[in-house]
C-alpha cells in the first residue's frame, strides 16, 4: 500500500500504542509538528501522542508547544463535558425520561487505565422512541439550542418536523447553552439497521445509564460504530483494541454469534484483523483462532483494503470518505449488514435525507 500519510500513520500508531497498553517499540523519527498536527485535527488522539511525548521521547519544540496546548484544552473540555452530563442526567431523572450515555467518558472509564487519556466530543445519548417528544421539549424549554439537519441552520423548526427528522435520521443534534457541547439525542443507533436492532439492544441493556462492556450487545455496537464511519480515525481503532482485550473467551463467541445473527459477522471479523494490522499485538491466540474459523479470507482482505483507505485519508479535519468509496452507488449500512437490510430502504432512505436538509422546516 502506497500512501502519503502511510509513514505518518505508522509512527502515530508506534507512538501511541504503549499508551494502550502495547509493547514499546523503537521509533526512528521525532514527534514533530507535522505528527502533532496528524494526531490532534485529524484523528483525534492529541492526548495520547502527549502522553507518549512525557515517556522521554525524541520531541521537537513546535510539538511540543502544540501537544501540551492540545492537552490543556482537552482538561477543560472534559470538565465542560461531565458539567454538561451531570445536567442532562439530573433533567431525563427528574422528568422519568430514560436514557443510556453511549461510548464517550463511560466507556473510557472501563477500558483505559487512564481515561482522560480519551478524547471525548459529543455527548450521545439514547433514549426510547416513546421518550423523543418529552425529550426534545425538555432540551428546549432549558435553553438547550437545536441545530436542525436542513442546509439553512437559522430557520425556526416546528417540534413535529423534530421529530419527522429523528426518525429519519435516528438522532437530532442539539448545544448546551452554558459550555456549546454537543448532544446527539438518538432513538436508534443507526440510519439503517435490520429490524429490531435497536430494540433488542435496549432490551439487553434495559436503558442502564453507562452500559458496560460485559454486555456483548453494547461490545457489538460499539464495533459497528467504528464500521460505520469506515474506521477514518485512529481513535476509534484504539478503542477497539482495547475492547477487544477485554472480552473474556466466552464473550468473545458470543459477539460472533452475535453478529452473525444481525448480518455482520463479515465486518466484525474485518474489524478485528484490521486493528490488528494497525496495533499489531491486539489479537491474541485465542482471537485469532475464533477469527480463522468464521471469516473468509477474499472478503477479510477486501474490507480491510476499504479500512485502510478510510483511516489514511488525507484531509486535515473532516476526513475525505470519497477515496473510501467503491463507487457512487456504494453505502456503508449494505456493506455492514448485508442481505439484513433492504436495498430498497437504503435509497429510500438516502432521497428522504436528501429532500429533507434541501426543504425549510
Amino acid at each position: 500500500m502506497i500512501h502519503a500519510d502511510l509513514p505518518l500513520m505508522q509512527a502515530l500508531a508506534a507512538y501511541i500504542g504503549p499508551q494502550i497498553g502495547l509493547p514499546d517499540k523503537r521509533i526512528g523519527s521525532p514527534i514533530d509538528a507535522a505528527l502533532a498536527h496528524f494526531a490532534i485535527t485529524r484523528h483525534r488522539v492529541g492526548p495520547l501522542l502527549y502522553a507518549a511525548s512525557k515517556q522521554g521521547q525524541n520531541v521537537d519544540k513546535e510539538a511540543a508547544a502544540a501537544l501540551l496546548s492540545c492537552h490543556q484544552k482537552h482538561t477543560l473540555d472534559t470538565l465542560a463535558q461531565k458539567a454538561v452530563l451531570h445536567r442532562l442526567e439530573k433533567l431525563f431523572q427528574e422528568n422519568g425520561i430514560e436514557f443510556s450515555v453511549l461510548k464517550g467518558m463511560g466507556l473510557a472509564d472501563q477500558i483505559y487505565n487512564e481515561p482522560e487519556l480519551r478524547q471525548a466530543n459529543d455527548i450521545d445519548i439514547l433514549i426510547p422512541v416513546q421518550a423523543a417528544d418529552a425529550a426534545i421539549r425538555l432540551l428546549t424549554i432549558t435553553g438547550f439550542g437545536y441545530r436542525p439537519h436542513t442546509i439553512n441552520k437559522n430557520v425556526r423548526v416546528t417540534q413535529k418536523r423534530q421529530l419527522s427528522d429523528m426518525n429519519l435520521f435516528k438522532d437530532l443534534t442539539f448545544l448546551d447553552p452554558q459550555f456549546s457541547k454537543i448532544i446527539e439525542l438518538h432513538q436508534r443507533l443507526f440510519m439503517v439497521e435490520p429490524r429490531g436492532f435497536t430494540r433488542d439492544f435496549t432490551s439487553s441493556i434495559g436503558f442502564q445509564k453507562i452500559p458496560t462492556i460485559a454486555n456483548t450487545h453494547y461490545c457489538l455496537y460499539l464495533i459497528l460504530h467504528g464500521v460505520v464511519s469506515i474506521w477514518n480515525r485512529l481513535k476509534w481503532v484504539a478503542d477497539l483494541s482495547l475492547l477487544v482485550r477485554h472480552m473474556p473467551l466466552a464473550q468473545r463467541e458470543e459477539l460472533l454469534d452475535l453478529s452473525k445473527s444481525y448480518g455482520c459477522q463479515h465486518v466484525i471479523c474485518a474489524s478485528l484483523w484490521f486493528a490488528d494490522e494497525i496495533f499489531v499485538g491486539t489479537l491474541d491466540d485465542g482471537w485469532r483462532a475464533a477469527l480463522n474459523k468464521r471469516s473468509g479470507s477474499k472478503e477479510v482482505l477486501k474490507l480491510s483494503e476499504l479500512f485502510r483507505k478510510s483511516l489514511l485519508t488525507t484531509s486535515p479535519n473532516r476526513p475525505d470518505m470519497s477515496a473510501a468509496k467503491t463507487s457512487k452507488f456504494f453505502d456503508i449500512h449494505a456493506v455492514m449488514f448485508g442481505h439484513k437490510v433492504s436495498m430498497y430502504h437504503i435509497i429510500m432512505a438516502r432521497i428522504r435525507s436528501s429532500i429533507a436538509i434541501r426543504t425549510k422546516p
